[in-house]
């Protein structure tokens, strides 16, 4: 299937907000954006629906902004999914390539039966009721004891080994996030985790080669995924994101959560600093009165939070056991990227170097959306034209809604 030409909607329902941005895929494989609307998210918790009218009412505003914008109607949709009800496992799976009958033991070349078979091993794990597996990510083939293989196709050897991470979903959540974003009137075609299109939106080839930790801090979420050589060795969900900053700083200032969070956003810093000592900050409290603080002081208050977030993505990081970690970059985006100096703390307690990732390849509204809180949203269109691009025998075989996904190469759903 090829997706040139094609329409397509994709949605991010976040905690904080909900965007949709309405595509053209060009016959450049780069998406264009005909149109893009956002809309303050109701009844949406940490990726989970705590409301589904107003979840539902959240989406709908989003989408009416960009099919105005877009001047077109689209059908069907895709969308992101993040919470802690989305699990990453790294797992392996082999099965023998001579032929058993065979007296010679001769080699054999691999084919794509086999392909689909190390698959279905792979996705035999033990797994809570309920779960399902949403990825099928390989990190690396292995031939015969010889690692470090891409793409086994074609060549010879005895043994065939996978070296993959799964990304794994609770399905009554997805459920629920599915029915919120189809009640809007668009059929969902599928869910693809929030973390992997935020990495095909902020990352370059180059860094998922080489090695990079993507750290996509939300509103409810932060999404962490780690690359190298082409593979993804770490995901994971931590529900403590940009909201808790907010929440700390309404609680401490006695301010109202949305005086907080704008109060967030054109003042705060990750990293204080003595020449903000004097630079006074205005705001009402609660009741009305006037008050005020130092920019010091509020980066004092917010500094511990974003501390807390890193440090525990830090942790998460360690379980990918990958021996030279501490070399790779750290890339932040998401919208509490925008947190002035982030980028510094997170090179401090990382100690390697930081960037701000943004969206890129992409062509229209690029002065509105190159920012990183739509790094995920335009992520989800650039997955879906690599998902849609491969081969027919290398979609699923199974009876499922979504068969245009790469079975085993990208996406098993």
């Amino acid at each position: 299937m090829s997706a040139n030409g094609r329409i397509i909607t994709a949605i991010d329902p976040g905690s904080y907000k909900v965007k949709a941005v309405i595509a053209e895929i060009t016959d450049e494989d780069k998406p264009n954006i005909l149109g893009f609307g956002t809309a303050i998210s109701r009844g949406i918790k940490k990726g989970k629906i705590t409301d589904l009218s107003k979840a539902t009412e959240s989406i709908v505003s989003a989408i009416e902004e960009a099919e105005e914008m877009a001047k077109v109607t689209p059908e069907t949709c895709i969308a992101t999914i993040t919470g802690d009800h989305i699990k990453g496992i790294n797992t392996t799976s082999a099965i023998i390539i001579t032929d058993q009958n065979s007296d010679t033991n001769d080699l054999r070349n691999v084919e794509k039966e086999d392909l689909i078979k190390l698959t279905e091993y792979a996705k035999a794990i033990n797994l809570p009721i309920d779960w399902k597996i949403l990825h099928f990510l390989p990190q690396e083939y292995v031939l015969d004891d010889q690692g470090g293989i891409k793409n086994p196709l074609d060549l010879s050897c005895r043994r065939l080994e996978a070296k993959v991470h799964l990304i794994a979903y609770n399905y009554t959540n997805a459920t629920n996030i599915k029915k919120s974003i189809e009640n809007s009137g668009l059929k969902l075609e599928t869910f693809v985790s929030h973390s992997i299109a935020s990495a095909y939106g902020s990352l370059y080839r180059d860094e998922m080669e080489l090695g990079t930790i993507l750290i996509d801090i939300g509103g409810g979420t932060t999404d962490l995924s780690l690359h190298y050589a082409g593979g993804v060795y770490q995901t994971s969900v931590i529900t403590v994101a940009g909201n808790n900053i907010t929440t700390d700083i309404a609680y401490l200032l006695q301010t109202p959560l949305e005086k907080a969070e704008k109060i967030k956003k054109e003042h705060g810093l990750a990293i204080p600093s003595d020449s903000d000592a004097d630079k006074n900050i205005d705001f009402n409290l609660i009741n009305g009165n006037p008050s005020s603080l130092s920019k010091q002081q509020l980066a004092q208050y917010i500094e511990p939070r974003v501390e807390e977030i890193l440090l525990e993505v830090k942790n998460e990081c360690r379980k990918s056991n990958l021996n030279f970690l501490r070399t790779f970059p750290v890339v932040i985006t998401g919208g509490s990227a925008n947190l002035k100096r982030i980028d510094e703390l997170a090179e401090n307690i990382f100690e390697t170097s930081s960037r701000i990732g943004i969206p890129h390849d992409f062509t229209g509204y690029q002065e509105e959306l190159k920012k990183p809180e739509f790094s995920a949203v335009i992520g989800l269109l650039k997955y879906y034209i690599i998902a849609s691009k491969q081969p027919d025998s290398f979609r699923t075989t199974q009876k499922r809604k979504f068969k245009w996904l790469d079975n085993f190469l990208k996406k098993f759903l």
